[in-house]
């Protein structure tokens, strides 16, 4: 077994955190080194892909990480034996591919120049003198069990999977580097486009504009409440009150609900609402139902059965933490990889609803010692992933990797967070083993003596809990009072409920998560940073929990979906993603893969360079307001270098524009959160002309200006407060942290006392700042 030889073994593993913990299974004839991710990547500038040489990618080792690779180079030189035991997803095949190559001289290693693909580190020699083996070792949890066997089975790399990242890789550089200097040149600096991301954001803007078109329908619901005349047996499951409410159905025999179906973007969408049309109609039933006289046509109760969800895939994982415990996908994945490294979970990076029987066993039994021998389902229950090749790559689903292990008997160094979402893991996996729950539905049927008028009220109570016990769906009981068919009701009250047919939802970040799955767009590794890649380019912002698309956003997917259609179809972007599962299979060269669609794209972006002019682009909306200095023409709202304007449609004939007004300022968060600051100094004349204060955008952002400007200069910055000191200078100098942005447009945090402090960091700082242990970590590029 190699986990007892005396040789001397380096283990690399892509994350400083596991170290210490793989170090302690593996024993003292393990040195455990970190990469601390990727080791080798494109350059940032320039290309990168040698397109002339059959898209030869021209790999560099990052700036950051030379010292790192000194130190893994170093270590090399004295082991027997090399481990590469980075992440089972294409991403840490990758990086095991980087860290080989490392060891072959900073060559790429192809398939037909390794021919067993352990002796690949020929360029490095251990201190007897021979180049050390090297070996790929993946596991699926962070346990003794799990790694120690890994160790014991070994693997080559997989250059499939590697081929399959780098074919990723190179299509996002691809289409990136060749489609941002055009939205430079055609809207303004510092926009750029992504593969996948341009169709996320596409998914928003067309949400947006179907919800501005549709149509708010007015109708009416009506509901009476009504109560037995006899009072009825106590029931132990009637609520305190024995009335009930029930709603209008039918009007002689005829169905009043009204079900609209609509063709959107992304699907159909069925709307709800009423023949009801008027408060006229409404009140005219209204009037006849309090001279009405009401009966039980008909009760009809029924037992249901509720099976349990499969386990988390790391989309269903975002989504439920989304739901119940309000994280944002980016957030959740960063709890996650901790549990992961902390060794409390399985990879968080999977579509698998597998379930490893050991564990289905150890459920099983944990299941009939706490909750009892009914709480437990007859035979293992498994579940069957999709039928796609998405899922050939597949390992375990999510779970927990020790079920006898609560949330309280965590690690000490795991917040909160990790808690409560180890606990939602730990409970939707506990519940696949146990039984189905049963409610009993009751439907009570009501009509007026001249059956008439139709009425429905439902009920549902939980008659066994099975699953719920752990895993509560959190609906609660609708308890109607024990009613008998025939028996004669009183009418307490008729309520007209004045309602609008409601249009779609905008997309939530869950949402967005499990449409994005169900297009079969991106992977699990790539749904948390799509949608915080969109918020921090300024294409989408998060008003409360929805997201909707900026004006940079509206403008860049327009010009996106006029000129290049293809790269924000839906259906191509999921071929694309197919075709990338095929070469993770072997089944499809990458390179054929990158040159079939760059070669078209390359001449469209050519031709469309030309053939684009910036004035078609960015005009947003079209006003009835007419030009004050031509008259001839009227005036249009333009997207400038720093935000909407309006303009003389007649340009350049006419030069006449000026600001929109406003009178407060909204910017976005890292998490793309819109945050709205009122300007109190809005309400006061200029003190230098007492001309009217205005809200303009510039490079770094919004500011105050003169209306009569260029006459008169006077301008302030708008500081967007976050309400928290700052951490460097707060308690001294009483210094406020406060949102900026880049010259590119991304926001970060500092100071509002710059230049005097220059604070400034990336992400939002935790606590009420002024804190003597807080290390600024610095913004560069500014």
């Amino acid at each position: 077994m190699l986990h007892f030889t005396n040789m001397e073994n380096l283990v690399i593993v892509e994350s400083p955190s596991k170290t210490k913990k793989l170090a302690g299974f593996l024993g003292k004839d393990y040195n455990v080194l970190s990469s601390v991710g990727h080791v080798r990547d494109l350059p940032k500038s320039g290309l990168g892909v040698d397109v002339e040489n059959d898209f030869e990618p021209e790999y560099i080792i990052s700036p950051d990480k030379k010292d790192i690779v000194s130190k893994l180079k170093k270590a090399a030189k004295t082991a027997d034996a090399i481990y590469l035991a980075t992440d089972l997803d294409r991403e840490g095949e990758a990086i095991a591919w980087h860290v080989a190559c490392l060891m072959n001289g900073d060559k790429n290693l192809k398939p037909a120049g390794a021919k067993d693909m352990f002796d690949i580190a020929d360029k490095i020699k251990n201190k007897k003198g021979e180049s050390p083996k090297v070996y790929r070792v993946t596991f699926n949890s962070i346990t003794k069990d799990d790694v120690l066997g890994a160790f014991d089975s070994p693997r080559k790399l997989d250059i499939d999977l590697i081929n399959a990242q780098q074919g990723r890789r190179i299509l996002d550089r691809l289409v990136g580097y060749r489609l941002s200097p055009l939205l430079w040149e055609k809207i303004r600096y510092g926009l750029s486009a992504g593969r996948v991301q341009s169709v996320a954001v596409r998914l928003i803007v067309e949400r947006e504009r179907e919800i501005e078109k549709f149509i708010k329908s007015p109708y009416f619901e009506i509901e009476t409440e009504l109560k037995p005349q006899a009072k009825p047996a106590a029931s132990a499951l009637k609520s305190s009150s024995s009335s009930f409410i029930c709603k209008l159905v039918s009007i002689n025999n005829k169905n009043i609900s009204v079900k609209k179906k609509f063709d959107f973007f992304a699907g159909s969408y069925t709307a709800s609402s009423t023949t009801i049309s008027t408060e006229k109609e409404a009140k005219s039933i209204e009037k006849d139902l309090s001279k009405s006289q009401f009966y039980i046509k008909d009760v009809i109760s029924k037992d249901i059965k509720s099976h349990p969800s499969p386990p988390f895939s790391t989309s269903t994982l975002q989504q439920s933490a989304a739901s119940n415990l309000g994280y944002a996908p980016k957030r959740t994945m960063q709890l996650a990889q901790k549990l992961y490294e902390s060794g409390h979970i399985t990879y968080m990076r999977t579509d698998s609803s597998y379930i490893n029987p050991d564990f289905v066993e150890s459920s099983r039994k944990y299941i009939k010692k706490i909750f009892g021998e009914k709480y437990l389902v007859p035979h293992e229950r498994y579940f069957k992933g999709k039928k796609n090749l998405r899922t050939q790559e597949a390992h375990e689903a999510i779970r927990p990797t020790d079920v006898n292990i609560r949330e309280d008997g965590l690690a000490k160094s795991l917040t909160p967070q990790h808690k409560k979402l180890y606990d939602l893991i730990w409970r939707r996996t506990v519940a696949t083993q146990m039984s189905y729950a049963v409610f009993e539905s009751t439907k009570v049927i009501v009509s007026t003596k001249d059956d008439k008028y139709l009425f429905e009220a439902n009920g549902s109570v939980v008659k066994f809990d099975g699953y719920l016990k752990v895993y509560s769906n959190k609906k609660k009981d609708d308890f109607l009072p024990k009613l008998e068919k025939g028996s004669d009701l009183n009418l307490l009250n008729v309520n007209l409920n004045a309602k609008e047919m409601s249009p779609p939802p905008r997309y939530n970040e869950a949402s967005l998560v499990k449409e994005l799955e169900s297009f079969n767009i991106g992977r699990p590794s790539t749904y948390a940073s799509i949608i915080s890649t969109i918020q921090a380019r300024g294409y989408v912002k998060k008003i409360e929990k929805s997201l909707s698309p900026t004006d940079n956003g509206l403008v860049v997917n327009d010009l996106l979906v006029r000129h290049f259609p293809q790269i924000v179809d839906v259906d191509f972007t999921a071929d694309v993603e197919e075709s990338l599962d095929l070469v993770a299979l072997g089944e499809l060269d990458w390179k054929k893969l990158v040159k079939d669609f760059y070669i078209p794209f390359a001449k469209l972006v050519d031709y469309k360079k030309k053939e684009i002019k910036k004035e078609d682009v960015v005009v947003m909306e079209k006003t009835d307001e007419v030009c004050p200095e031509c008259k001839k023409a009227n005036l249009i709202i333009k997207l400038g270098k720093y935000g909407k304007f309006l303009s003389c449609s007649n340009y350049p004939e006419c030069k006449y524009a000026r600001p929109i007004e406003s009178t407060n300022s909204s910017d976005v968060d890292e998490d793309g959160n819109a945050i709205v600051v009122d300007i109190p100094e809005l309400k006061n004349s200029c003190p230098e002309c007492k001309g009217k204060l205005l809200v303009k955008e510039g490079r770094f952002g919004k500011f105050i200006a003169c209306e009569n400007y260029p006459k008169c200069k006077y301008t302030k910055p708008i500081l967007n407060k976050i309400g928290m000191k700052c951490p460097d200078c707060g308690k001294e100098h009483d210094g406020e942290v406060v949102i900026k942005r880049t010259k590119k447009g991304r926001s970060f945090y500092g100071c509002s006392r710059y230049p005097q402090c220059k604070y400034t960091s990336w992400k939002k700082p935790e606590g009420d700042g002024g804190s003597d242990s807080h290390s600024t970590p610095g913004v560069k590029g500014l």
